[in-house]
């Protein structure tokens, strides 16, 4: 895990008021390399400001992101929250 890069990603995001930051895939795992984009899911984060803030983690961070929300109520979001893959960071 690039404890850097997601410290940076965490200070950024709680500008934004989010409360919950998790890493999930090959951050979380330890099996990224320096093409890797960085996975990472957030509570708190409110819907009008949401592609901002992963506008801003792009910009700042200079990588791909998948941002995440997790007050979706989705498939994908039941599947990280009930699978033990995300890893909080915050």
């Amino acid at each position: 895990m690039n404890t850097a890069l997601i410290r940076n990603a965490v200070d950024i995001l709680k500008t934004y008021g989010v409360n919950e930051v998790y890493i999930f895939g090959s951050q979380a795992d330890n099996t990224a390399t320096e093409k890797s984009d960085l996975d990472i899911a957030v509570k708190g984060l409110p819907d009008k400001i949401f592609y901002r803030a992963g506008g801003e983690l792009m910009m700042k961070l200079n990588l791909s992101v998948d941002l995440i929300d997790l007050n979706d109520d989705n498939p994908f979001t039941r599947h990280l929250i009930n699978s033990g893959e995300l890893v909080r960071v915050n």
